[in-house]
């Protein structure tokens, strides 16, 4: 019988750290990070303002992923979005071996705007406020 040891790693630095980025609400974003190297591969999980990121509690309209190589991606950047990032990377063997990044700020431009009634028989556009 013969056993197989593997050995697991995971580099203190990062490839690439995410860096400042500047975007207008509902166009793409991206925090771009590479995650230090990693045997097995490491994972990468998002932090915003100090909580873990919940992709899933977004809205169904404005989605966002973290893709394969740990980047961030907003297909519609909101308000809500805007903030400060961290990517922190481990791998399932590493399990107690955590690496944070260095914090990168999502500033998105624009303001909040009322959802817009356009009436084909009326030249006028006019705006639904939501009540309460």
């Amino acid at each position: 019988m013969t056993a197989r040891v593997l050995c697991s790693d995971l580099e203190l630095e990062f490839v690439v750290q995410p860096s400042d980025v500047t975007a207008v609400a509902g166009s793409t974003a991206a925090l771009i990070c590479r995650p230090p190297v990693s045997f097995p591969p490491a994972n990468v999980t998002w932090y915003k303002d100090g909580a873990s990121l919940r992709l899933s509690a977004r809205p169904p309209s404005f989605p966002a992923e973290v893709d394969s190589s740990g980047d961030l991606r907003f297909d519609s950047v909101q308000l809500m979005d805007a903030g400060s990032y961290v990517c922190v990377a481990g791998n399932e063997f590493a399990s107690r071996l955590r690496v944070s990044s260095s914090p990168a700020t999502l500033t998105v431009l624009g303001t909040l705007c009322p959802h817009f009634i356009v009436r084909r028989d009326l030249v006028s556009i006019r705006s639904q406020w939501p009540s309460g």
